[in-house]
């Protein structure tokens, strides 16, 4: 038997979506005693600093949904200091263990890399050691790398080893940092939820492929679904679209916004996050509703002002009553995790059907401007 093609394999949790399969096949490479190291310090840590910018930012906020730590960011308003040293200095007067969390790809991105040599001239000054660096970048050798490789650990998870070009090579690589944003979220969720549950990293481990695989499965299920091609068929046409949801729905719908965004700005159009900035809505405009419960009235408020209403539910209820729905048969806890990888062939689906002229490596030139 050869061992590898065999490796390969067992990592195929989907058939219509390959890039998936990437993104398992990243996640089984991190190197296990790293991941321990990482796991044990954040079950340790009383408060944890998260840092990160963009697409990573959010991918590492919706990996600590509903964690029982303290977070803390250096953006919060009640962050208790002008900086960081400031803020550090008082966090040690309430918490006897502290991680700053860092979440960078490239490990380069100004506020991460500025906030880590921060962090490392203050450790250098006070010789605490109740303070850990834990990183989850691309770039053992960056300056993230580095620093938290000296202050605390870093695990390495690989962003796309070549920049997708055609629609082929993005189906294997995903569009933009897929690989690294997508599977850092789901190694944060499941050692989030292993320690909530006072499970082990080894159970950690096991959760991320078995989770995994049920993913592939759903967004096989998605991707062939009358409703998914439907949804195409009206993001290919002259119309905005506007996703929106709250709590974490809304990060989902964040991250389904920048990915969409980048095709249909292309086009000539647009797509916006739910809320006070969000254009009024022409008869011929889209709204994409992600919610759970499928009864926040808010959001059910929200289907009212369009003619053309999806959503992605938990349940059967007035929302999914009321619009073209899909429904996530997964607790809450997955929920929001499941949500953001069934949706985020949208993207690609777009360019593969539409015929714009618009290819995968074009996206990059839309991406944040800090990388």
């Amino acid at each position: 038997m050869n061992i590898k093609n065999e490796v390969v394999r067992m990592n195929v949790i989907s058939k219509k979506v390959p890039y998936l399969n990437t993104i398992v096949r990243n996640l089984h490479s991190v190197d296990k005693k790293e991941f321990e190291t990482f796991f044990k310090m954040f079950k340790r840590a009383d408060c944890i600093v998260r840092v990160g910018q963009g697409r990573s930012r959010k991918a590492c906020d919706l990996g600590l949904y509903r964690t029982r730590k303290r977070v803390v960011t250096r953006d919060d308003i009640d962050f208790p200091g002008n900086n960081i040293e400031e803020g550090l200095a008082a966090l040690r007067k309430k918490y006897q263990n502290i991680v700053i969390l860092i979440v960078s790809s490239s490990g380069e991105t100004k506020t991460p890399k500025y906030l880590a040599e921060d962090v490392a001239r203050y450790l250098q000054r006070t010789g605490t050691k109740n303070i850990k660096l834990a990183a989850i970048t691309s770039r053992q050798d960056s300056t993230v790398g580095k620093i938290a490789k000296e202050y605390g650990t870093v695990l390495i998870l690989q962003g796309p080893k070549i920049e997708a070009k055609t629609s082929k090579e993005a189906a294997k690589a995903g569009i933009m940092n897929d690989i690294f944003e997508f599977s850092a979220t789901m190694l944060i969720h499941k050692i989030k939820r292993a320690v909530n549950e006072n499970k082990e990293f080894n159970w950690a481990r096991r959760q991320i492929f078995s989770e995994m695989k049920k993913i592939g499965g759903i967004t096989d299920q998605f991707v062939q679904t009358q409703y998914y091609k439907k949804l195409i068929s009206k993001l290919r046409t002259r119309s905005h679209v506007t996703v929106g949801g709250y709590g974490p729905a809304e990060i989902v719908a964040e991250m389904t916004v920048i990915r969409i965004r980048h095709v249909k700005k292309s086009m000539g159009d647009s797509a916006h996050n739910a809320g006070s900035y969000a254009p009024n809505p022409r008869p011929y405009d889209i709204f994409l509703a992600i919610s759970f419960s499928g009864k926040t009235r808010a959001i059910i408020d929200w289907t009212k002002e369009y003619e053309l209403n999806f959503s992605i539910t938990g349940n059967n209820s007035p929302l999914s009553g009321q619009t073209e729905s899909f429904l996530i048969n997964q607790p809450i806890e997955e929920f929001y995790i499941t949500a953001v990888f069934v949706l985020s062939p949208i993207s690609l689906s777009l360019i593969e059907a539409g015929g714009f002229g618009i290819r995968p490596g074009d996206m990059r030139y839309q991406h944040s401007r800090n990388e």
